[in-house]
């Protein structure tokens, strides 16, 4: 699988991305390396304790991420689940972080395809 088709199977830009990375190889290194981040394991262990606080902040950083590396369907669905915990203090939206992450395991198992 290229980079570009990894991109166009996962709702990604790959356009937006190879403007800021050139090369495809780099783009692959840096995919790597993104499921080393801990953000969504955080996000997983903040919604099982039903903290708020630190959900929001998991969920702000890995839609940091998810922008960074061009991922618009997880940065969509994290954008939504942030705006939803933003406000304090509240619920966890769970079909909100569920969404982030269906998306977050396709990107993973694409990336594992590539």
């Amino acid at each position: 699988m290229t980079v570009k088709e990894f991109y166009d199977s996962i709702g990604g830009d790959y356009e937006s991305m190879v403007s800021r990375i050139p090369s495809d190889d780099m783009i692959r290194m840096f995919l790597g390396q993104f499921e080393e981040e801990s953000c969504c394991d955080e996000l997983r262990e903040a919604v099982e304790r039903k903290n708020v606080h630190d959900a929001f902040d998991c969920a702000h950083a890995l839609k940091g991420l998810a922008a960074n590396f061009s991922l618009r369907t997880l940065y969509e669905a994290t954008s939504e689940l942030v705006e939803q915990l933003r406000p304090e203090p509240g619920d966890i939206d769970i079909q909100l972080y569920q969404a982030v992450i269906r998306e977050y395991e396709k990107i993973i198992s694409t990336i594992h395809c590539m």
